[in-house]
């Protein structure tokens, strides 16, 4: 692993709760669309939940890898949906929230096999598909 790789791993880990913060904010914010707070919802039940197949307990840091996988992908499923300024205004993190979420996409994706990922983000689509756009 390089260093560059390594510091993006320790500044998004370290991220993670404003993730959790970002996607209560979306779920809250009125320019967002219903359907999409559903999926944002989802999300924060299985992050939150004290059921985990990845136990932090068990696992120490690595446990977290489940939540930090699931958040990026749906916060990446986001991107492409809402105007960047509303997660830009419900970040509360250093920096740019796109260029975080994106390098959180990335390392997922170096860590997690393609078709497991692409079946998650079809999982999403269809959570999303056909329903009523109102925020």
């Amino acid at each position: 692993m390089n260093a560059s790789f390594v510091e993006k791993l320790g500044r998004i880990v370290v991220t993670v709760p404003h993730f959790i913060l970002l996607i209560f904010g979306l779920i809250q914010d009125p320019r967002v669309p219903m359907r999409f707070k559903t999926v944002f919802a989802a999300v924060l039940t299985y992050v939150l939940s004290p059921v985990d197949p990845l136990p932090e307990g068990f696992w120490g840091k690595g446990g977290y890898f489940d939540d930090i996988f699931l958040m990026a992908l749906a916060l990446d499923f986001m991107l492409n949906r809402v105007p960047p300024e509303v997660i830009e205004d419900n970040w509360s993190g250093d920096g740019q929230a796109l260029d975080i979420i994106q390098d959180a996409v990335g390392i997922v994706a170096a860590f997690m096999p393609g078709r497991r990922a692409m079946r998650i983000k079809t999982v999403l689509e269809a959570a999303v598909a056909g329903a009523d756009d109102t925020p």
